[in-house]
């Protein structure tokens, strides 16, 4: 390395303050090119104060073209930024700007190392060369990935609501979409069918209720639509979306393991529309409830099915109590007389014990009938 023996204060001090010289990369870069707000500030940090290692490395060793290690993480770089949201003209343009906050600081301590800002020039201009070997590889990782706004918005759903994400990165990924992370939202799941567009899934959830405005994000993820919301679900789009209540960003895996309840439990008992705990949560408590289903179960369908009608008398107790605890239109339902209605509640309170009038008891009854619809083979 002939000649760089006075370089070497300069190095030691570019090493030394690596983090420093990154802390002043990251914010000018921030400041000035928005589309890095998508980008976690602790990742930028690091990714700059990276660059600033290498470029010494570099040089200290002696090289003057980039080792392959040190391509495939740039490789890396460039696609992770453009899952991120990056355009690639920013990123090569922040790249260059980290390369001239470097030369800034080197000149600022130049006098005290007892070095000439000529020497330090001279330096980064040599950088600069490496800057452009480096930038190729960065655009060569930008252009492999093929979906960058889908990967992204898939990763930012999926990671809100499994609870994977740090608040930092929410309110990153947030900005980036124009959502407020202070706000609160609701998230919704459906069965549909999954080869939906971006725009359909905007649309079928009203996610865009006006130009440049939006409300929500919306993935297909494992055989469902899911998604959040700070608004409403349309109605009429699907036969059924079950939703959760509404939080916080960072809450919002709490909203979607509610969301879970709410549709199994409306799957199971057939209901349709949007649905919520306030709607479907009953139902739930009914299929999750296992010991408190078994108690009611023993006590109000057990003594009725070991009946020869037994299976009548139960679907009638079922039908009467779907129609509003209604004698008349339970039976147009099951196509029957009001008084074999009748008869059949008077036998189903004769074999439990039940007294259908009792609202309390009625609602034992209720929970012990659709526990029994819901395990039934």
């Amino acid at each position: 390395m002939d000649g760089d023996g006075g370089l070497e204060p300069l190095l030691d001090a570019l090493e030394r303050d690596r983090e420093e010289i990154s802390e002043r990369h990251v914010r000018r870069a921030r400041a000035e090119i928005p589309n890095f707000a998508g980008v976690p500030i602790e990742e930028h940090r690091r990714d700059s104060t990276a660059a600033v290692v290498l470029l010494v490395g570099m040089r200290r060793a002696g090289i003057g073209s980039l080792p392959a290690e040190a391509r495939k993480g740039l490789l890396e770089l460039g696609e992770r930024r453009a899952r991120q949201g990056v355009p690639l003209e920013d990123m090569l343009r922040s790249w260059r700007m980290g390369v001239e906050e470097a030369m800034g600081y080197a000149t600022e301590i130049a006098p005290d190392l007892g070095m000439d800002s000529g020497t330090v020039f001279g330096f980064f201009q040599q950088a600069f060369d490496v800057v452009d070997e480096t930038m190729v590889e960065i655009a060569r990782g930008h252009r492999t990935d093929a979906h960058p706004d889908q990967d992204r918005r898939d990763a930012l759903v999926r990671g809100l609501l499994m609870g994977e994400l740090p608040a930092e990165e929410i309110n990153a990924g947030c900005v980036v979409y124009g959502l407020d992370p202070l706000a609160r939202y609701t998230a919704f799941r459906a069965r549909a069918p999954l080869d939906r567009s971006t725009t359909e899934l905007d649309e079928i959830f009203g996610l865009v209720p006006a130009p440049g405005h939006r409300i929500g994000l919306a993935i297909a993820f494992e055989r469902e639509l899911i998604g959040f919301t700070g608004g409403e679900i349309p109605r009429g789009r699907l036969d059924l979306v079950a939703v959760g209540p509404a939080v916080p960003a960072v809450d919002l895996a709490v909203s979607h393991t509610a969301a879970g309840r709410v549709l199994a439990a409306a799957e199971t008992f057939g209901l349709a529309g949007v649905q919520d705990l306030a709607g479907a949560g009953l139902h739930a408590a009914v299929i999750e409830d296992v010991e408190l289903g078994q108690a009611l179960g023993e006590a109000l369908i057990e003594p009725v099915r070991e009946q020869a009608a037994g299976e009548e008398i139960l679907h009638t107790v079922a039908a009467w109590m779907a129609a509003g605890m209604r004698v008349e239109p339970a039976a147009e339902r099951l196509f029957i007389h009001p008084n074999t209605v009748r008869y059949r509640l008077r036998r189903y309170e004769e074999l439990t014990g039940a007294d259908l009038a009792v609202t309390d008891e009625a609602f034992r009854v209720w929970w012990a009938v659709n526990r029994d619809i819901a395990t039934r083979p």
